[in-house]
């Protein structure tokens, strides 16, 4: 940008001297498009994100109470915080899933009236086979509201998210972006390089309302959904 250097000495002049909370007042009553850049702890304490009461306390297994964000949806006047679970271990759920297997498969899914407003997807199962954060992050919505959401994965082809833990390379439960990402998922490890494997979630689809993924074109073709 032309005189972009003259402008920014220009601004640095006028801006040293304010606090961030005078500077974003004052630029709201010009007009400007005006943000702060917040810390983490001062993001924290903004009188929006307390007004909107955007944080809430769940408990973890491995971490004890920690605070997340809420779902960015709400419906009705519910706050409860069970709403809210944290995102699970890898393959966690590989016992429950067997379970399901065993279901009969429905020829008609049961329509199941929602006894929670704020959870009127109870009674829906998905089936999740995203990577990153598109796929998993809008099937975490689903189960915020009251879907059973199962997420397929390798302990393989470890999702790529959970390979950045806390702890270093491969943490794989430890990684603050794919946990956000998977609130209220659980999680079964397939080895899906294997016929049964391939089988397995073809047999889960089958007891599933709504198949989710994000693959490369033609990979989930090949398993034979």
């Amino acid at each position: 940008m032309e005189n972009a250097d003259a402008l920014y000495m220009v601004c640095s002049e006028i801006t040293r001297t304010m606090r961030v909370d005078d500077l974003f007042q004052r630029g709201q009553s010009l007009g400007l498009t005006i943000t702060p850049v917040y810390s983490l702890s001062a993001f924290r304490k903004d009188p929006h994100v307390t007004g909107r009461e955007l944080f809430t306390s769940i408990d973890d297994p491995d971490f004890g109470t920690l605070e997340l964000m809420r779902p960015p949806i709400r419906i009705g006047e519910s706050n409860d915080k069970t709403t809210v679970v944290p995102a699970p271990a890898l393959g966690s759920a590989n016992l429950e899933i067997v379970e399901i297997l065993k279901e009969p498969r429905p020829k008609i899914v049961p329509r199941v009236d929602a006894v929670d407003p704020a959870r009127p997807l109870v009674g829906m199962r998905v089936l999740q086979l995203g990577v990153g954060a598109v796929v998993p992050e809008a099937a975490s919505l689903l189960g915020l509201f009251g879907a059973d959401v199962i997420k397929v994965e390798s302990a393989i082809r470890v999702d790529f998210l959970r390979q950045m833990g806390l702890n270093g390379y491969m943490d794989v439960n430890n990684c603050p972006t794919f946990n956000q990402l998977n609130l209220g998922t659980r999680s079964v490890a397939v080895d899906m390089t294997q016929e049964r494997g391939k089988g397995l979630v073809r047999d889960l689809a089958e007891l599933c309302d709504v198949v989710m993924e994000n693959m490369r074109g033609g990979v989930v073709g090949r398993w034979g959904l």
